[in-house]
């Protein structure tokens, strides 16, 4: 028996509420990452320089070595701020891909098999967003992990070399997520319309 109307309209604004918030989100997590992370590799520099002042100091001038925690503390913050914000937004990201797929799980037991070759596109925007979300979940958790050396006494060149590569997505799941988006902007409708 084929899907009523009415239950396939549901199904259809459920879905494509849920891809628009879930790419909104996605967009919004790779602008501020572009956007921030000059900046977060300045920070991490200026951590690494100041904690190299900061072992010389230690023990000889404690003022001084005092004012220099000081100082790595202060470049910590944007860094830790950013993180979190990034954070937040894979939280968020991650709600919206759970509700793509579980109304795309119900609309699929709700489908004859005529029905579901017209629905073929749903099983692609969700393996997308599901590798994306790990894509996403993935890099945040290391910058984290990264961001917990940064600490004067902790952070060494390899500790700062590793944030900076951590901060950049490789370049097949750039490009994956890139066009994903793209592909998402362009889509018309995410379901045909009924017959």
């Amino acid at each position: 028996m084929p899907l009523e109307p009415q239950r396939y309209k549901y199904y259809k604004t459920q879905l494509g509420d849920s891809l628009l918030s879930a790419t909104a989100l996605i967009r919004h997590y790779y602008t501020t990452l572009c956007s921030q992370t000059s900046q977060l590799i300045v920070q991490a520099d200026r951590i690494w320089e100041l904690s190299q002042r900061h072992r010389l100091l230690a023990g000889i001038k404690e003022a001084a070595a005092a004012t220099l925690l000081s100082a790595c503390h202060d470049a910590y913050q944007p860094i830790y701020h950013c993180i979190k914000q990034l954070q937040e937004a894979v939280s968020e990201v991650s709600i919206h891909v759970a509700d793509f797929e579980r109304e795309y799980q119900a609309l699929q037991s709700e489908l004859n098999q005529t029905d579901e070759l017209r629905c073929c596109s749903l099983a692609k925007w969700n393996a997308w967003l599901a590798q994306t979300l790990r894509v996403l979940q993935t890099q945040v958790k290391f910058l984290e992990l990264d961001s917990r050396a940064l600490l004067p006494g902790l952070v060494d060149t390899t500790t700062v070399k590793q944030f900076k590569r951590d901060l950049e997505v490789t370049a097949h799941y750039k490009a994956s997520i890139c066009l994903g988006l793209a592909e998402a902007d362009r889509r018309s409708e995410l379901l045909p319309p009924i017959n």
